[in-house]
């Protein structure tokens, strides 16, 4: 089954409620062509057998500045292996694919 990437993020309530999370993808044969998409927008491709093989995520407020004080933790859910640890965005030279990617904001301790 390959579907879209679908990107599950919330800021937290607080220091800053007007916060986004943005990202791109890589996907095969596709590059980063995509662009930003933010606050849970589906990224990747939908009905073409195309791995997602990267991806970048920031935080920023809503004027798209960066935003001190949050940090970004994200795991990726890799075909066949689950939902990988926090320290993982993927695997390498296995031909397998990201199926689904979460992150999450909070405040930097």
């Amino acid at each position: 089954m390959h579907g879209p990437i679908v990107v599950t993020a919330v800021c937290p309530d607080a220091p800053v409620p007007a916060c986004r999370v943005t990202y791109q993808v890589d996907g095969q044969n596709e590059g980063w062509s995509q662009g930003d998409k933010t606050d849970g927008a589906t990224a990747g491709t939908t009905g073409r057998n195309q791995r997602l093989e990267a991806f970048k995520v920031k935080v920023t407020d809503t004027d798209g500045q960066a935003i001190t004080g949050l940090g970004i933790s994200y795991t990726a859910h890799v075909q066949n292996q689950g939902w990988m640890d926090e320290k993982s965005d993927g695997t390498t030279g296995l031909g397998l694919r990201i199926e689904a990617v979460q992150v999450r904001v909070a405040e930097k301790e």
